[in-house]
């Protein structure tokens, strides 16, 4: 337990010194104007999930497809502003519940839910085709309820799972170039959590399980190059990989921005 908490104090530290640090030196960029840049994303990670199975911890694998409207807002000399909403189908196969009627391990596919969000970019510093700064996002997934029927039982029973997660992303974003096609790198901290409830009905019986759900991996890698197509028009492209002691995850995404 104490070993959780120094994890998620070491965490919020880390967030809040990357969003806090570049007011400091915010003024030393010189791109100046405002303005609206909506723009469009779609994202796929896969995660490693820990969560508690009649006291031994175990894992599995929480896959998504994320499809996002962008709504970001350049406030001024390098800082932007965003908000986001979207689609996601994720996938949280492996999942055991047995203090149920009938246990039963989840292999159901994709769950339906909507993305709600935001993200602070800020650009502090920038020198000859080199520039520095920090970048934060935070997701939450909200599903519908699914449901389903329970295979292998002679009367008849279904079920009904209703998961959510919340996700948290900073770090340093070293940008290279000028213009045209920018390479950047971006060393960030992360944190998932998650929570599945699962009901069901067999007849006369029922019952409810809730599992906690936390993403393995404290820290992360990415790579991806910024692409200015046009005055108006850029694309973003990024891979990402965090590794931890059970194994690597990691996400893959894709964004347009539009300038007005």
């Amino acid at each position: 337990m104490r070993q959780k908490i120094k994890r998620s104090s070491l965490l919020w530290r880390s967030v809040v010194f990357l969003l806090a640090f570049p007011v400091l030196g915010m003024a030393q960029d010189k791109d100046s104007g405002s303005g609206f840049k909506p723009g469009l994303g779609y994202e796929y990670f896969s995660q490693t999930i820990g969560w508690d199975d009649l006291g031994t911890e175990r894992t599995s694998n929480l896959r998504s497809g994320l499809f996002t409207l962008v709504l970001g807002y350049k406030a001024g000399p390098g800082l932007s502003l965003a908000g986001i909403v979207g689609y996601s189908s994720s996938n949280f196969g492996g999942l055991v519940f047995r203090h149920l009627p009938f246990s039963i391990e989840i292999q159901t596919g994709g769950t339906d839910g909507i993305l709600l969000g935001g993200e602070l970019t800020a650009m502090f510093f920038g020198s000859k085709g080199f520039r520095l700064g920090v970048i934060g996002q935070y997701l939450a997934y909200f599903s519908s309820a699914k449901t389903f029927d329970l295979p292998g039982l002679a009367v008849s029973g279904d079920a009904e799972a209703q998961p959510s997660w919340t996700r948290v992303v900073a770090g340093p974003i070293i940008s290279f170039g000028r213009s045209g096609i920018r390479p950047y790198l971006y060393p960030n901290v992360r944190h998932l959590k998650g929570k599945f409830r699962l009901r069901e009905e067999i007849q006369s019986l029922k019952g409810e399980e809730n599992k906690t759900l936390t993403g393995r991996g404290l820290f992360g890698l990415a790579a991806g190059a910024e692409m200015s197509l046009s005055e108006k028009f850029s694309l973003r492209a990024e891979a990402g990989i965090s590794p931890h002691k059970d194994g690597n995850d990691f996400t893959v995404n894709l964004r347009t921005v539009f300038g007005f």
